[in-house]
């Protein structure tokens, strides 16, 4: 397997695994790894740092949330339920009654269009995730506002703007009514859950030290907008560098499901960032749905 040029447009630091074996997908840690501009390092990011040292970002103007936010639930695992999630929302007496603890560093996991808060990837991420240190563990559920088919996809758009805002109201409620620590927030999203972890980290000022994409959405995103877009404004905020002190990005489908523009700080590309990844069988068919989830499966093999 070769990875495809490490590609930033800023110097940062971070935890940084090398991938040596094609075949068995073995990782062997380097810390503190300088992250240059056109390196051609073989690289993948590991999504475990509790400890990313990253240099400020001056402030932008916080974009301006929606009109009204749905109401969401979040799924959460902890130390003490790491296998039965419970449901929290954005009640102070939901919160309590469960097993949230403020001291712990929060991973916040959103699902693809089409997906749920329980996806295979969520629940092998969050597994791996428990073996290496305590975290809350949040699951982001917006299944109806990202269902199928593809004719809903132009409204999911919508919804994804919607739901990283509602997302990052919830972050904030955290940090004002349990006195979490905005730096121990660490989302990371598939697909279009790409897109969505972005538009959290747009929410929230001061900004969040990391965010992580693992194939972001592109259709709707890059390129030509979908016919009928009832939301062009916001498919214009898209992901980018700016969401977040440190962005990285795995990219395995290419353009059109996926992207090839450079949208982090860090962007990695496993076999050329490009369909067919290992293990998917050509042809894959309309969606690319083989390349496309062998983002979140890598992330999983190597938390």
């Amino acid at each position: 397997m070769t990875l495809r040029g490490l590609r930033g447009s800023k110097m940062k630091s971070a935890n940084i695994v090398l991938m040596f074996s094609a075949i068995s997908l073995d990782f062997v840690s380097v810390t503190s790894t300088q992250i240059k501009q056109n390196t051609t390092t073989s690289t993948t990011a590991t999504l475990n740092t509790t400890s990313t040292t990253v240099t400020p970002r001056t402030s932008t103007t916080t974009a301006a949330p929606p009109m009204s936010l749905p109401d969401l639930d979040y799924l959460l695992w902890t130390p003490e339920n790491p296998k039965i999630q419970q449901i929290v929302t954005k009640d102070k007496d939901s919160v309590k009654r469960s097993n949230y603890d403020p001291a712990r560093p929060s991973k916040v996991l959103v699902h693809g269009f089409g997906g749920s808060p329980t996806d295979e990837w969520i629940i092998n991420a969050t597994a791996e995730f428990m073996i290496h240190g305590d975290y809350n563990i949040f699951s982001v559920d917006y299944e109806t506002l990202g269902k199928g088919p593809l004719e809903n996809y132009p409204d999911a758009i919508c919804n994804a703007h919607d739901v990283g805002f509602a997302t990052g109201e919830f972050i904030k409620f955290l940090v004002k009514e349990f006195h979490a620590k905005l730096v121990d927030f660490h989302p990371i999203g598939w697909s279009l859950g790409g897109q969505v972890v972005g538009i959290i980290g747009r929410s929230l000022e001061p900004k969040l030290p990391r965010i992580s994409a693992l194939d972001p959405a592109g259709p709707g995103f890059y390129g030509d907008k979908f016919d009928g877009n009832k939301c062009p404004n916001y498919a214009d905020e898209k992901l980018s560098p700016d969401d977040a002190d440190f962005v990285d990005v795995i990219y395995t489908s290419g353009r059109w499901i996926g992207t090839l523009e450079n949208v982090g700080d860090a962007n990695f590309y496993p076999n050329g960032g490009r369909t067919h990844q290992p293990g998917c069988e050509a042809p894959e068919g309309f969606y690319l749905s083989c390349s496309h989830s062998r983002a979140p499966v890598l992330v999983s093999n190597q938390v």
